[in-house]
C-alpha cells in the first residue's frame, strides 16, 4: 500500500506536464473519491478491494483526503510548477517514508490523539520533507543556499508536527 501511495503521488506530481486547466484534475479527484468511498462503504466492493485499502487499524479517511488535497493544491497554484510539486512530493514521499521507518525501525514511541507514533518515523518525515524542499528549491529557484536551507528546515519541521498531530488521515489534507 505504501508503494502504491508513492506511485500515485509521483503521478500526481507530474500533472503540470499533463494538464493546463483545473477541470481535468478535479474530474480525476472526484472520480477517485467516488471510487474510494464505494470501496469503503459498499459491501460487495469492500469485500473485493476493501482489505487492501483499509488495512490501517485506526479509522482513517486519508485515501479520500489525498485526491482532494491534490485538486486543491492544483487549483491554488495553477501553472506554478514548484508550488504545486513540492507539497505533493512531500505528501507522497515523506508521509510514506515516515510510515515505513516507524514500522521497520520502531523504537521509542510517543502518544498522539489516535495512538502512538515513533520518533524514527517523525525524524524520517522531517528528513524527507527537508531534502525534498531543499532539492527542489536548489534546482528551481534563485534563492541563495542559506535561504533554501532555512525554508527547507521550517517546512520539514512544521510539516513533521502537522503529520504527528493530524487525526483520521487529515495529514493528507493538511500537509500540502
Amino acid at each position: 500500500m505504501l508503494f502504491r501511495s508513492i506511485g500515485l503521488g509521483l503521478l500526481a506530481a507530474g500533472f503540470p506536464l499533463l494538464f493546463e486547466a483545473r477541470w481535468p484534475v478535479w474530474l480525476l479527484a472526484g472520480s477517485s473519491i467516488v471510487a474510494l468511498v464505494a470501496a469503503r462503504w459498499v459491501p460487495a466492493i469492500r469485500a473485493r478491494l476493501g482489505r487492501a485499502l483499509h488495512g490501517v487499524e485506526r479509522t482513517s479517511l486519508g485515501e479520500i483526503h489525498f485526491p482532494l488535497a491534490v485538486a486543491i493544491v492544483w487549483s491554488a497554484w495553477p501553472g506554478d510548477w514548484l508550488r504545486y510539486t513540492v507539497p505533493i512530493l512531500i505528501l507522497a514521499i515523506a508521509d510514506a517514508t515516515a510510515a515505513l521507518a516507524g514500522q521497520r525501525l520502531g523504537g521509542r514511541a510517543y502518544t498522539t490523539s489516535e495512538g502512538t507514533k515513533t520518533w524514527w518515523g517523525s525524524a524520517s518525515f522531517f528528513a524527507s520533507a527537508f531534502a525534498l524542499t531543499a532539492g527542489m528549491l536548489w534546482f528551481h529557484s534563485t534563492r541563495d543556499a542559506t535561504a533554501i536551507a532555512a525554508l527547507a528546515f521550517l517546512m520539514g519541521f512544521t510539516l513533521m508536527i502537522v503529520e504527528a498531530a493530524a487525526w483520521k488521515g487529515l495529514d493528507n489534507l493538511f500537509i500540502p
